[in-house]
C-alpha cells in the first residue's frame, strides 16, 4: 500500500510541474533554514473591522469563536457548553444549551459547523462519537452515529450535502505502539472500528460515507515527544484547512500538502524540504493565504514546542519570519492556521482578544484610532471584542 501512495504522488508531482504553472506550481518549504524578518502591514493583507458583542445577562459568554459563516458568528461558551449565535454588528440572534447525557444531547462538543441556509447546526461530541444536528434555537433534528473508535478533532462544511473529517485513529494508535516499544511494553495489531481511511467526506443527511480522500501516509514517524514522566506528548496538527475554493489537506508525517475541491483531481501545492524523518523533528502545521503573502506554521518537536511563523511572499517566491504590524494595536500579533480555522470562507479570518488585554494595551499607550475609542468605552466585564479580517486577493 505504501508503494502504491509513494507512486501516486510522484504521479501528481510530475503532472503538477508540467501543467499551467498558475494553477499546478508546486512550492517548496525549508523548514530547516533561519529566515530574515519581514514587517507586513495588517492593512495591507486584509480589510480590518471591530466586532463588539452584546453586553447582558443572556449574551454574556466565556469562551470562543464555534464558526463564522457569511452572516453569523457562533461562539461556544465552555464553561457553560452555551452556543450564542451573533450578527456580524455583534446582536445575538439565538442561544441554546443542549449540554447532558440524553440521546438528543452532547457531552463533550469537540467541533461545530453551520449550514446557515438549512439552519442546521452540526456539533460533534467527540466522547458519545456522534453528530448531532439542530437549528439555531436548539432544536433538534437528528443525530447520528460515527465510527466507535473514530479519533476526531475537527469539523468542516463542505458543501450543501456534505462534511469533511479527519479521523486520527490510526496515527493515534502508531504513537501508542511507539511509546510501548520505547517502554519495553507489548505492541498491539490495530483492530480498532473507525474510518477506512483518515480523510472523508460524509453525508449532513446521515453520516455516510460518500468520499475517501485518499492522500498518501506515513504513520511511521510519530509527531510527539517522549516524556519520561507522562509518556508521548503529540504536537498539534493542522490536517485540514480551507484554501482558495476548497480545502488544504496534509498528514504531517508526510511531505507533501495537497489542495482538494470536490469533483476534482487532488493537486500537489506544497512540499516539505528536507524530507521528514526521525533525524528531521520540524514539521508544517499547513498555511493559509492573505493579499499576496501565504502564512506558515511550523512545529519543532521538543518540549516545550516551537512554534514558528513563517510568511511567503507570493510575488518574489521568498519565505520570511512573520512580524505583523498594526498602527491602532501596536502589540504581538501572530498568525497561525488558527486564524481562519473555524471559518467557511478562505477570505475571512478572525483574532479574539479579552477586554483585560485590551485595556492593558490601552493603559500602555498602544492603542489608537477606532480601536482605542472601542476599547476606552469597553466595560471590564464585557465579552470578548473580535477583529474580523477580510482578506484582501
Amino acid at each position: 500500500m505504501k508503494n502504491l501512495f509513494t507512486c501516486i504522488v510522484c504521479f501528481l508531482l510530475l503532472t503538477g510541474c508540467s501543467s499551467d504553472k498558475k494553477d499546478n506550481h508546486v512550492t517548496s518549504i525549508d523548514v530547516s533554514r533561519e529566515y530574515l524578518m519581514k514587517e507586513i502591514d495588517l492593512r495591507e493583507i486584509a480589510d480590518v473591522s471591530y466586532v463588539r458583542f452584546e453586553y447582558s445577562d443572556e449574551s454574556l459568554f466565556n469562551g470562543f469563536v464555534a464558526c463564522i459563516t457569511d452572516q453569523t458568528i457562533v461562539i461556544y461558551g465552555y464553561r457553560t457548553q452555551d452556543y450564542f449565535f451573533f450578527t456580524f454588528d455583534g446582536k445575538l440572534k439565538s442561544k441554546f444549551n443542549r449540554h447532558g447525557n440524553g440521546p438528543e444531547e452532547y457531552i463533550t462538543a469537540t467541533s461545530a459547523a453551520y449550514d446557515e441556509e438549512k439552519d442546521e447546526f452540526f456539533v460533534l461530541d467527540a466522547s458519545k462519537r456522534k453528530l448531532f444536528v439542530y437549528s439555531s434555537a436548539g432544536e433538534y433534528k437528528r443525530g447520528f452515529a460515527l465510527p466507535s473508535d473514530a479519533s476526531l478533532g475537527v469539523l468542516f462544511d463542505c458543501d450543501e450535502n456534505s462534511l469533511l473529517l479527519y479521523d486520527g485513529a490510526k496515527s493515534n494508535f502508531k504513537i501508542r505502539n511507539i511509546q510501548a516499544e520505547a517502554t519495553g511494553s507489548e505492541k498491539m495489531e490495530y483492530i480498532g472500528n473507525s474510518f477506512e481511511h483518515p480523510f472523508c467526506r460524509i453525508s449532513k443527511q446521515d453520516g455516510h460515507v460518500l468520499e475517501y480522500i485518499l492522500v498518501p501516509e506515513n504513520f511511521d514517524i510519530p509527531l510527539g515527544v517522549i516524556d519520561s514522566s507522562i509518556g508521548i506528548v503529540p504536537a498539534r496538527k493542522n490536517n485540514i484547512i480551507n484554501y482558495r475554493d476548497g480545502f488544504l489537506l496534509y498528514h504531517q508525517e508526510t511531505d507533501t500538502m495537497f489542495y482538494y475541491q470536490k469533483d476534482q483531481p487532488l493537486k500537489p501545492v506544497f512540499v516539505r524540504t528536507p524530507p521528514m524523518s526521525d533525524r528531521q523533528q520540524t514539521y508544517l502545521n499547513t498555511l493559509f493565504e492573505g493579499g499576496d503573502y501565504e502564512f506558515i506554521q511550523t512545529i519543532t518537536m521538543q518540549l516545550p514546542f516551537k512554534y514558528n511563523q513563517l510568511v511567503r511572499d507570493k510575488r518574489d517566491g521568498n519565505i520570511y519570519q512573520q512580524k505583523i504590524i498594526f498602527d491602532e494595536f501596536q502589540d504581538e500579533i501572530t498568525f497561525t492556521p488558527g486564524v481562519i480555522t473555524t471559518t467557511r470562507n478562505a477570505q475571512i479570518g478572525a483574532l479574539q482578544y479579552d477586554v483585560a488585554t485590551l485595556k492593558d494595551a490601552l493603559e500602555e499607550g498602544k492603542l489608537s484610532g477606532r480601536l482605542k475609542e472601542i476599547v476606552q468605552d469597553m466595560d471590564e466585564e464585557e465579552n470578548d471584542l473580535l477583529f474580523l479580517l477580510r482578506f484582501k486577493e
